[in-house]
């Protein structure tokens, strides 16, 4: 049963592995390739599909935001305060074409921490609105500061102002 030498008949010799001469037909090796380069190809197009798609989303999400942002107008009308609590009004109008909202503001480049009305309201074209707050710093009668207002869409105007 076992052949001179001691190898068993199940297992080849290793030459006779050697000189085997078969292989994958060319049908079976086209056929993988074309199945590989599809999968790649496939896998390809999605990723760039998502990657452009998120880009292009995202330009134009800017470039409606800037749109936007060139439309809209606003001015100080006018700007008083009290000594006593520091309390500032400031009224503005918005000239623009398109609605905004009043987002903060800076006084000497303190930033603004508690209003008492206005802020967030919307205001539409042609409409004024009151912006009341609490002065981040005293005032002092006879000095003169310089007022910030920036709109939710980041569009800000300055204003110098005597108290």
């Amino acid at each position: 049963m076992f052949r001179s030498g001691g190898k068993s008949p199940s297992q080849p010799h290793l030459s006779s592995l050697a000189s085997d001469k078969r292989g994958v037909s060319e049908a079976i090796a086209a056929l993988l390739m074309m199945v590989i380069s599809i999968a790649a190809g496939t896998i390809l197009y999605a990723y760039s599909a998502t990657t452009f798609g998120t880009a292009y989303s995202q330009f134009s999400d800017r470039t409606s935001t800037n749109e936007d942002r060139a439309k809209e107008r606003f001015a100080v009308l006018s700007i008083w305060s009290r000594q006593s609590p520091d309390q500032v009004n400031v009224t503005v109008i918005n000239y623009g074409e398109i609605d905004l909202a009043l987002d903060a503001a800076y006084v000497n480049g303190t930033p603004v921490q508690q209003f008492l009305s206005g802020r967030g309201q919307t205001v539409n074209s042609a409409k004024l609105v009151n912006l009341w707050f609490t002065c981040p710093i005293p005032i002092v009668r006879g000095r003169t500061y310089v007022l910030i207002i920036v709109s939710m869409r980041g569009t800000t105007i300055e204003t110098p102002w005597k108290a």
